[in-house]
């Protein structure tokens, strides 16, 4: 089944009609598009500052979001043209998250908004630096970052925030460990008074601990325990040392004598670099609005803007590839494999499309170079599409492209926990397929330190094994004692392999010179002198002797005495059986 659809959903809401106003302009620099409803000279401004704000969290915060698309910005004319867009009362503000653009919604782009704005952008860079923080953690960073502001001498973080002091002055707050570990879907978020308390309360504790002479030294220990999935209220005990109950205590201290406290930050004024200004045609506000509706999950509405969208503009591929997306969210696969198949047609540019569209082929057959073909589309739009290599790697390892599987494998950024063991047992397939014995079993190495059962370490060990020796045939006996040829793995390393040895052979090697060969009635003999005396060996089957620097031909009799190493197997009877003969 092909994954839902990717995007994160930061804040939520509802669009029951499409906003289709023609009087929209767009501000681009390299790293925003921002939509104003309202005026050109508002989006000038609101780049300026959201190039100011990016620019700071890079140098100060040293998250880079490099190499991702410009981050979308909607402002709308008026909260009451946003509240049509709005699902519930506490979504003020919200951002959509997904691999191929991110997207920041607002009520306005008014200065008055830029408080929201910086806590959406927050939520972005946590988005785009994959950092999986608790609701408590990721709501209260992005309040601290709405703090930031800029003067003459560099920016500034930290301060008053009215309407959340006014909410901690006004009610009882709610129990500490409660708050760290409030879900994000919880239903109190749902009601305005309690999810006012939660963001007011998630907000205080985050300034205390990122900004406190007391707890701002072991701020970034505690976010690495968080990131990596640490439960919040033993991830805080343990990082600072003190029970809940405790840091509740500086909590309230550190809210009664706080006067609007900031901390500089030093950085200069960014700019926005090249900028252009443009109207947005009506049809371009239309694809937006859509996109949006299709983000929020309001289907019925997505739906009914793209197929306005295809009697104006058939010819855009984004047009088809939503209402494919549309079709998979409904379980519509054949309807959506046909419209993502047109989107593809027409040049789609959309990774994240290219790659739902491939799952939807997994298993058909006829149509595996159409499927290679939408991945090769996917990792070459986005070279960082981690999943889209993965999948590109294990079409190409099963069909025995090993060179090209083991590209795709080295060249994903990222191997996360779930995969690693899988990761590594492919790579170790593809290169033992290249003939790569050392670094296959390196490989094999890694998948067997990665293994989680019993059952994934001995297929680790197999492939360890694998690596290190190569196929042959050798003789064996079935059940009834007759002999067949089965195939063997040998090492690598192994020198001279006799494919006649068989298992339960008792192998014994001996050096000495042939004297006589006697050819009369079967078996045949040879007679071998070794230093403890005449040896006699038979060779019940000539053509199951493995022979090595022997001569064109055999003469029986007496031999000129060639020197000769002879393997063979021991038996009850005193002469053994021939196996191999090497002569010097």
């Amino acid at each position: 089944m092909p994954a839902p659809l990717k995007a994160v959903l930061l804040g939520a809401f509802l669009l029951p009609a499409l906003c289709t106003g023609a009087d929209w302009t767009v501000a681009k620099s390299a790293h925003f598009e921002v939509y104003s409803q309202d005026s050109e000279a508002e989006a000038r401004i609101a780049l300026q500052w959201f190039e100011q704000l990016r620019a700071t969290v890079l140098r100060e915060a040293g998250i880079d979001v490099s190499g991702r698309r410009a981050v979308r910005v909607i402002g709308f004319r008026s909260e009451n043209e946003y509240s049509r867009y709005r699902m519930t009362p506490t979504a003020d503000a919200y951002f959509v998250g997904a691999d191929e653009g991110d997207t920041i919604v607002m009520p306005s782009l008014a200065e008055t908004c830029f408080t929201m704005a910086a806590h959406e952008y927050a939520h972005l860079i946590q988005h785009a630096a994959a950092s999986h923080l608790p609701p408590w953690l990721s709501e209260g960073l992005a309040d601290v970052f709405s703090t930031v502001r800029w003067d003459q001498r560099g920016s500034r973080i930290g301060g008053e925030l009215p309407g959340r002091l006014d909410v901690l002055r006004r009610h009882a707050w709610m129990p500490l460990q409660q708050l760290l570990v409030l879900p994000a879907n919880s239903p109190l978020r749902n009601d305005r008074t309690t999810a006012a308390l939660f963001y007011a309360e998630s907000w205080i504790l985050t300034e205390m601990l990122a900004l406190s002479p007391a707890y701002r030294p072991r701020f970034a220990s505690l976010l690495a325990a968080l990131t990596s999935g640490a439960d919040s209220a033993k991830a805080v005990e343990s990082t600072y040392g003190k029970p809940l109950d405790a840091v509740r205590r500086d909590l309230v201290a550190w809210m009664g004598r706080r006067r609007g406290q900031s901390i500089l930050l030093v950085s200069p004024p960014a700019d926005a670099g090249v900028m252009s200004v443009a109207k947005v045609p009506a049809g371009a506000v239309q694809l937006m609005m859509a996109e949006l509706l299709l983000a929020a999950g309001d289907l019925s509405e997505a739906e009914s803007a793209y197929r306005d969208l295809t009697r104006e503009t058939p010819e855009r591929a984004e047009v088809w590839a939503g209402l494919g997306a549309i079709a998979a969210a409904r379980k519509q696969y054949d309807e959506a494999r046909a419209l993502w198949k047109r989107a593809m047609d027409q040049g789609i540019g959309d990774a994240g499309i290219c790659f739902r569209y491939a799952e939807l082929l997994e298993g058909d057959v006829a149509h595996q170079e159409e499927r290679r073909a939408a991945l090769e589309r996917a990792v070459a739009l986005r070279p960082e599409f981690d999943d889209g290599r993965w999948v590109l790697a294990l079409l190409e390892e099963n069909s025995g492209h090993f060179q090209t599987a083991l590209a795709h494998l080295q060249a994903m950024r990222e191997v996360a926990p779930a995969r690693a063991y899988h990761y590594w047992c492919t790579v170790a397939d593809a290169l033992t397929g290249l003939g790569r014995s050392e670094e296959a079993t390196a490989a094999a190495g890694r998948a067997l330190e990665t293994a989680a059962t019993a059952e994934e370490r001995v297929y680790a060990a197999q492939l360890a094994h694998i690596a290190r020796t190569h196929l042959a045939v050798r003789l064996a006996r079935d059940e009834a004692g007759n002999p067949r040829m089965v195939t063997t793995r040998v090492p690598n390393d192994a020198v001279g392999f006799n494919p006649f040895i068989e298992p339960d052979d008792d192998l014994r090697r001996v050096q000495g010179t042939l004297r006589e060969i006697e050819c009369g009635s079967p078996p045949m003999r040879f007679f071998v002198d070794t230093p403890a005396g005449r040896l006699a060996l038979t060779i019940p089957d000539p053509t199951r002797v493995q022979m090595r620097n022997a001569p064109a031909e055999f003469v029986c009799g007496p031999q000129p005495g060639n020197a000769v190493i002879v393997e063979y197997a021991a038996t009850k009877e005193k002469e053994g059986i021939v196996r191999g003969v090497e002569f010097k």
